[in-house]
């Protein structure tokens, strides 16, 4: 995952500093040329989105949108199979305010949000949130709701890239009180709740933001929402619980203050979830031939799922040196040597090792057919090391 996100990183400028701590790559140490250290990967978070949304408003695109995005706008790999499962009537059940101690005012008629379209299956559900303001006479509304960094960046982050009437070299915060206009930053996330039980805790995998025009935003969420029971059925009602927050800015040279004036959590119950599901099962007989190279890395088995959104994959792996985590790069691939392509719901994560060294591996590719085999390759992110290992056969199917 981590390389992905250079990749990104390579492809947009970041102010000094805010590279290195979003990265933050562990310090390798002098042991790393006797011994390869593999450490934790985590689900995808907010320093990602963090990414994604300067990637949105340092892309240059300035406001000309000609209609309101949805979910195939972001989600262009979502094949066929998923168009009966878009809902572009979504029903909000209830929303509840959101009262924190220390800010008792937070109920606001700034910025309205609508849940546009979903779609989802047994695992993912992927949500595109409409947020309209109200007053753009006196407001800009842009991303984020904690840290803007890059307000007073005139170089990396010019006002130009998003509005036509800026001036050169002049930055965001510079345009807004040039405009005699007040900030507002706008964010979305599932929310961590009680309420959850007894679906589970979830929160956004990814999030992508875009600005479709000066009054209205969009966001992009690929949430993990449900778990199934035995019988590998959702809930009859799954339910999506999405947090709106939004905040004013006062700027003043290159610091500013800021005042959440909105945060809400709204209840959606999902409908027409697609449950269709046909998996296969590939791992060799002899255990040994499942090793990655020389590695302490054992890979058990690999899963393919299809649905009606994609192709997902586990893999269950055991590091068989209990210090090392599990920090690995992967993949699958053709037999042509090449990258199947990323499904819908993103990069994937991995699980944290239990006491013996076990996790799981999940991702998604592009929807193809049930192979009758599969090529996984992994990578050593520190030493740069590459494996494959091939025609991994089918042993069952479900």
């Amino acid at each position: 995952m981590e390389h992905r996100i250079k990749e990104m990183m390579e492809q947009i400028e970041v102010p000094d500093g805010l590279r290195e701590e979003l990265l933050k790559i562990p310090d390798q140490g002098t042991d790393m040329e006797n011994k390869r250290k593999w450490t934790s990967i985590g689900r995808i978070g907010k320093a990602v989105a963090v990414i994604l949304g300067i990637a949105a408003i340092g892309s240059g695109t300035v406001f000309a949108a000609s209609k309101m995005l949805g979910i195939r706008d972001f989600a262009q790999t979502l094949p066929e199979e998923a168009e009966p499962y878009i809902n572009t009537e979504v029903a909000v059940s209830d929303v509840m305010q959101n009262n924190l101690a220390e800010e008792p005012d937070v109920t606001s008629d700034l910025v309205s949000f609508r849940v546009k379209e979903t779609v989802a299956d047994t695992s993912n559900c992927l949500v595109v949130i409409e947020a309209t303001l109200q007053d753009p006479e006196h407001y800009l509304m842009l991303w984020g709701a904690d840290e803007y960094p890059y307000l007073a960046e005139s170089e990396n982050f010019p006002a130009s890239n998003l509005y036509e009437d800026a001036m050169q070299g002049e930055s965001l915060a510079d345009y807004a009180d040039r405009m005699n206009k007040e900030i507002l930053g706008v964010y979305v996330d599932t929310a961590r709740d009680a309420k959850l039980n007894p679906m589970g805790d979830y929160a956004v995998d990814s999030l992508d933001y875009r600005q479709e025009d000066a009054s209205h935003a969009a966001f992009y969420l690929n949430c993990s929402t449900f778990q199934m029971n035995s019988d590998r059925i959702v809930s009859e009602e799954p339910i999506l619980y999405i947090t709106n927050v939004v905040r004013t800015y006062t700027i003043d040279g290159n610091s500013y203050t800021s005042e959440e004036c909105m945060n809400e959590t709204i209840t959606v119950n999902l409908e027409n979830v697609a449950v269709s599901e046909e998996t296969a099962v590939y791992a060799f007989p002899d255990e040994a031939e499942m090793r990655v190279e020389d590695s302490s890395v054992l890979v058990k088995n690999v899963r393919i799922t299809n649905t009606e959104l994609e192709t997902k994959y586990t893999m269950d792996v055991v590091n068989e040196d209990p210090e090392v985590g599990n920090m690995i790069g992967w993949s699958l691939i053709h037999d042509d040597g090449s990258f199947c392509l990323p499904g819908t719901t993103g990069m994937g994560s991995a699980g944290v090792p239990d006491d013996q060294g076990a996790f799981r591996i999940k991702g998604s590719v592009q929807k193809m057919e049930l192979p009758d085999h599969v090529n996984v390759w992994f990578s050593d992110p520190y030493t740069g090391e590459q494996y494959i290992i091939w025609n991994i056969p089918l042993t069952e199917e479900e």
